[in-house]
């Protein structure tokens, strides 16, 4: 005679201990990819950390600039790369600080483009400072209108990723990890970013030299 076979009762006891077995397996799995993860202890202390966050982007260049006695009174001469001079014309507006406070300027000349460089002649809009011909002094020209975006400051970490990737601390900001950007135009301050990151992430922006190898920052205090 035929021996029958039995159906398999999937008692709420037998779907328990099956449930209790795949937990147990999914957190040794975990603990293995921990493990295996490698992992650097770095101290906070000695990190450069910005916040990601909305404002208003203006790309510029700062260039230096030397003063000269002009006809019309004191002007600033600077030398801009060739590829920037198209973007500039005479008329347009820039600035220069000194001492703290800011001095208005308008372009007045736009030389050939010659070799590398090209020759900009500013002249002050207002009284300006208190400085002897042959001073230097930094220039802010701006290129092209401001617009809202999402901002990371500049620092050290793109020289190792060139912008591609950064550390981004976790919410406890206890770890970090590797994520992918992408980044647009920049200015002396700032990088426009146009994905990756969201408002209010904090990320790593000093030197990555002592972080190869890794894929998990832990941060000391």
């Amino acid at each position: 005679m035929d021996r029958q076979i039995e159906p398999r009762i999937w008692t709420r006891k037998r779907l328990s201990i099956l449930l209790l077995l795949a937990v147990l397996l999914a957190g040794v799995a975990g603990v293995l990819v921990y493990l295996s993860t490698p992992r650097q202890r770095v101290e906070r202390d000695k990190l450069v950390i910005d916040t990601v966050r909305r404002g208003t982007f203006q790309e510029y260049i700062l260039p230096s600039g030397e003063v000269r006695a002009g006809s019309a009174g004191p002007e600033v001469r600077v030398l801009v790369g060739r590829q920037v001079a198209p973007r500039l014309h005479v008329h347009q507006r820039g600035d220069a600080e000194v001492e703290g406070r800011t001095y208005p300027l308008e372009i007045v000349r736009v030389g050939p483009a010659g070799g590398l460089d090209v020759e900009i002649d500013l002249r002050f809009t207002g009284e300006p400072p208190a400085v002897a011909p042959g001073s230097s002094l930094y220039v802010r020209l701006p290129l092209g209108e401001p617009a809202e975006a999402l901002l990371l400051d500049r620092g050290a970490f793109f020289q190792a990723t060139g912008g591609h990737w950064v550390w981004v601390l976790d919410a406890a900001g206890e770890t970090a990890s590797r994520r992918e950007i992408r980044l647009g135009r920049q200015n002396p301050e700032v990088y426009e970013v146009l994905s990756g990151l969201t408002p209010g992430e904090r990320v790593i922006t000093s030197t990555y030299d002592q972080m190869e190898g890794a894929e998990e920052l832990v941060l000391a205090q």
